[in-house]
């Protein structure tokens, strides 16, 4: 079996943001995280190489 992974990274966004979410909480009655991201057109370039070069 071959396993191939890419990394790249993702510049930062205004849009993309981290909340405690209130409503949400786990087990022990602690708040969650919603994360809000978003890709703009350097991710979608970076996947492409990506897999090119894969």
């Amino acid at each position: 079996m071959i396993r191939m992974s890419g990394f790249g990274e993702v510049l930062s966004r205004y849009e993309n943001k981290v909340e405690i979410d209130p409503n949400l909480k786990d087990a022990w009655s602690i708040p969650s995280l919603k994360i809000d991201i978003a890709y703009g057109d350097n991710e979608r370039e970076l996947t492409k190489d990506v897999i090119e070069c894969a």
